[in-house]
């Protein structure tokens, strides 16, 4: 009896232990993002008001340029810039300081938001000690490049202590989203850098140094560069490419032959490398290349968003401990065919413009192969086909009961255009969720959200007995929408777990419940008013 007892005294210190280190990480969580709120915040003021004080004294080039620096906000889009190849973008011209002398920066810090804030324990860096030469006059514009810089390197600095925070307590997309924003203030953030991949390697016959992936790194050390038209190629070969020769089969060859020979099948078509990607093309090698730097794009973003699908807990503790992690590289193979005709014989898939095909030997799940007519300018079939194909290729073939997950990652991603300089992505104004039913609607908007969660991820990827194939797809879209964006990002690292759990064949009915710390009741509610908000 005793014995009995004291196992049901530890059994309840453990049930409690583990509810309280639940508890704790709930918490956590919402500090974390509160804090990373504040932190964003405050950067903001602080940018605003030096484009403030740059207009004030005539700078309006420069006040421009300052507020360009700041990340668009525009609720249910994420935006992401391509980080700067050129290292050193931040670097100052010489002779000036690294930091603003007292009498300067004074001017600046009686306005700034109080460092002593309880809410904002983001304990920012120690100011560079200044090598300003004693008495020297700095001028306006000196004035707003030091600055600027100095206010860049901060941030970054604060997102790196709490990205660390961030990846400790099990939030490792939000770290990620942290260590996006960290390179968008300052590029050359080393940890930032090594996280995702970049390494620096100093330019040929040139004192500049640049940031590249390890794929990138050794082509560029082997001679090869990125040619805006044809693709990766040897140096020495562009002068006789741009005069229209060819290289084939082990010689030069005019474009006409060149031509003739790669469009007799796809299996001697064009093959175009990139760093993640095979390319067969029969329309052109210029077609081909095209193709090929979309999906990149695609790679890009998916890649950065959906980091945490492919890192596992403790790689990205390992990452973020600026210590190296070997990822398993993975080749995507790709088809582009001369035209619809030659696609649509090769695909048996008349009605589609571009489809992910799934090989299977021996009943055993293989590598698939993702294909597209040729010429083709829709960009969102080329980003979902090529979506299933990043989700698919990157987990152990499994495939949980979360079905609506395979098409709302798909066309969540077929939204990704570019604004500008920056990549956007999500789009809950798009014809796929305004079709969703609303309450007044075919269904009710928690019969909508019970039947994709709860009943419907049980019968099927085409929602037979729910919907039809068509509602399938918006409602798919709609919930990964409100997974993606509801109250700041709040279920996005529930979203890519799932995801990967989904992928791997390890998720179940109460997954989604676990993960959000909510009931399916009060996800729906939560899901109405995403739904009904602006």
């Amino acid at each position: 009896m005793r014995l009995f007892i004291i196992h049901a005294i530890i059994i309840s210190y453990v049930f409690i232990r583990l509810l309280f280190i639940a508890n704790i990480n709930v918490l956590a969580a919402d500090t974390l993002i509160k804090r990373a709120n504040k932190a964003a915040t405050d950067y903001c003021n602080e940018i605003e008001q030096l484009a403030v004080w740059a207009e004030k004294n005539h700078l309006r080039q420069e006040a421009r340029l300052t507020r360009l620096i700041l990340l668009p906000s525009r609720p249910n889009n994420i935006f992401i810039k391509p980080f700067p190849r050129e290292a050193g973008t931040l670097d100052l011209p010489k002779g000036l300081p690294t930091s603003l002398p007292t009498r300067y920066a004074a001017e600046f810090n009686k306005k700034n938001v109080s460092k002593n804030d309880e809410t904002n324990n983001t304990e920012p860096p120690k100011p560079t000690p200044t090598t300003t030469t004693v008495g020297k006059e700095l001028s306006p514009r000196e004035i707003w490049q030091i600055q600027l810089r100095q206010l860049r390197i901060d941030y970054a600095k604060r997102l790196e202590s709490m990205a660390k925070t961030a990846v400790k307590n099990d939030r490792g997309t939000l770290a990620i989203q942290m260590a996006i924003a960290g390179l968008q203030a300052n590029p050359d953030n080393k940890l930032f850098r090594n996280v995702f991949g970049y390494e620096k390697i100093k330019l040929k016959n040139s004192k500049k140094e640049e940031w590249c992936s390890h794929w990138e790194a050794e082509h560029l050390k082997n001679g090869w560069v990125n040619h805006p038209v044809f693709g990766w190629m040897p140096e020495h070969a562009v002068k006789r490419y741009e005069n229209g020769e060819r290289y084939c089969n082990g010689k030069w060859i005019s474009e006409e032959e060149d031509t003739a020979y790669h469009q007799r099948s796809i299996e001697q078509g064009w093959n175009i490398k990139t760093m993640h990607y095979d390319i067969l093309c029969t329309h052109s090698h210029e077609e081909g290349v095209r193709a090929s730097r979309l999906l990149e794009d695609l790679y890009f973003v998916w890649h950065l968003i959906c980091f945490r699908y492919i890192a596992t807990d403790t790689q990205l503790v390992t990452l973020f401990e600026d210590r190296p992690v070997s990822f398993m590289p993975v080749r995507y193979k790709v088809r582009i065919y001369r035209d619809k005709t030659e696609y649509d014989a090769a695909t048996n898939a008349p009605d589609t413009g571009g489809i992910y095909k799934i090989s299977y030997i021996k009943g055993k799940q293989m590598r698939g192969t993702a294909h597209f007519p040729g010429g083709s300018r829709s960009n969102g079939t080329l980003f979902h086909e090529g979506t299933h194909q990043l989700f698919q290729e990157n987990c152990s073939s499994g495939r949980g009961i979360n079905h609506w997950l395979i098409e709302g990652a798909a066309t969540f991603f077929e939204t990704l255009h570019k604004e500008g300089d920056w990549f956007v992505v999500g789009n809950k104004e798009s014809g796929r969720i305004r079709s969703t039913p609303s309450l007044n609607n075919r269904y009710s908007i928690g019969e909508y959200c019970i039947m994709n969660v709860s009943k419907y991820c049980s019968v099927g990827s085409t929602g037979d007995g729910f919907y039809s194939r068509g509602d399938f797809y918006n409602h798919s879209c709609a919930l990964f929408h409100f997974f993606m964006f509801y109250d700041d990002g709040e279920y996005r690292d529930a979203l890519i777990m799932l995801l990967r759990l989904f992928y791997n064949g390890k998720d179940d009915s109460d997954t989604l419940p676990q993960f959000t710390k909510k009931t399916y009741r009060e996800l729906e509610k939560e899901f109405n008013d995403y739904l009904q908000s602006p």
